[in-house]
């Protein structure tokens, strides 16, 4: 299995750069993603729930203002779990959040202790995934859900396109961006007798001019300073006979159900 380098990694889990990405891609989405995201727990009875890479708390704030009863979330940055603590603070229910990789956690978690577990954009930086896999698998109650959101398919494709013309884009952003949740996830869930359903999203993201795509970019995983200005040339030629340069995120939904 494919796993990222640590300055990746670092790029990754950094608290303003997911801000950053979350914010560029909210303000030029043709669709609401986070309705849909709030959508895909409306038919589940949530308890006690565990996040995952949870990042600043985006699920964090769904799971409460569904009075989810207990909520653990967990993150390997501290900078991340302490912007989630700020936006839950008004939350009255029980609320634990941990710092510390999900590979360790994981490992010292009571069997059956959670009903529903979920992880959005984070599961593929596991240092080995097929263990973390069943570790959740240990821990969720019979008939509990585990449900991972990501990317998938021809996710970033125009914009993979661009950049690939001046360099080699990491392999392991590739693997994440399009075959991880398909080609990697499913299959190990299903060896786990977790019966599946996928649901999908297509996010049309419009970038209005070069400074835009460009802050995106330098708060992405996959940005090579070195060809900046032949990048910025690129897109100044593109805006030129373009109003917008729009790359469609793909994105895939995977609820495994814990059957035995």
């Amino acid at each position: 299995m494919k796993s990222p380098n640590s300055d990746l990694l670092n790029l990754a889990t950094s608290s303003q750069s997911l801000q950053n990405r979350a914010k560029s891609n909210q303000q030029f989405s043709s669709s609401d993603f986070n309705g849909w995201v709030k959508s895909l727990f409306e038919d589940y009875k949530i308890n006690n729930v565990l996040d995952v890479c949870c990042g600043t708390g985006n699920q964090l704030v769904i799971y409460a203002e569904k009075s989810v009863k207990s909520i653990t979330g967990l993150d390997v940055s501290a900078q991340s779990i302490e912007k989630s603590q700020q936006r839950l603070n008004k939350y009255e229910g029980d609320l634990t959040l941990v710092t510390a990789a999900m590979e360790e956690y994981l490992a010292t978690n009571p069997d059956n202790s959670k009903d529903f577990i979920s992880s959005f954009y984070g599961l593929y930086y596991s240092q080995n995934i097929e263990e973390t896999c069943q570790q959740i698998h240990r821990i969720l109650e019979t008939n509990g859900n585990f449900l991972v959101c990501g990317p998938y398919g021809n996710n970033n494709a125009s914009l993979f396109s661009l950049l690939e013309k001046y360099y080699t884009l990491p392999e392991f952003v590739v693997y994440s961006s399009t075959t991880f949740m398909k080609e990697t996830l499913s299959p190990i869930l299903s060896k786990l007798s977790m019966s599946l359903e996928e649901k999908y999203f297509v996010n049309t993201i419009s970038y209005p001019d070069t400074e835009s795509l460009i802050t995106y970019l330098k708060s992405s995983t996959f940005f090579n300073e070195d060809y900046h200005d032949e990048i910025i040339d690129d897109l100044n030629e593109h805006f030129k006979t373009h109003t917008a340069f729009k790359v469609e995120k793909h994105v895939m939904a995977l609820v495994a159900k814990k059957n035995t």
